[in-house]
């Protein structure tokens, strides 16, 4: 235990500015302190930088071409006081309307619905583009 604290005190203790210096030349080499002080500052800088780059606003990205049409979608209903619910999803809003609609926009819904999630979620290597599925001409 004598041990342990003559260590203890001679390593941190008496840790002086000449054992300071000395470990500095080891670790650094024999750098003056005004380019010690020039790295210091860089770093400090660098680092700044990088944490400011955290806070600097990102642009939102741009909605997609089935989004846009989805929202017009659902702005034609509210206009019609047929509102879609808080997390309700496309199919869920769709068979909640379905009995107030005529069947023409039943029909018309469920396509919708239909192609909406075919698009969504296949895994096509390269998907078409929503706004070119066309409701097929009879």
């Amino acid at each position: 235990m004598a041990q342990i604290d003559h260590t203890w005190d001679q390593s941190v203790l008496s840790y002086n500015q000449e054992r300071q210096k000395s470990l500095l030349k080891k670790i650094f080499g024999n750098m003056k302190a005004e380019s010690f002080t020039y790295a210091l500052i860089g770093s400090f800088v660098i680092i700044g930088l990088f944490i400011g780059l955290l806070f600097i606003p990102r642009p939102n990205p741009k909605a997609s071409d089935e989004s846009k049409w989805i929202n017009k979608l659902f702005q034609l209903f509210e206009k019609q006081n047929i509102s879609r619910i808080e997390n309700e999803t496309l199919q869920q809003f769709n068979q909640r309307i379905n009995p107030q609609l005529t069947p023409l926009a039943t029909n018309a819904l469920g396509f919708i619905v239909k192609e909406y999630y075919e698009w969504k979620y296949t895994n096509l290597k390269q998907k078409t583009a929503f706004k070119t599925l066309r409701r097929p001409t009879a």
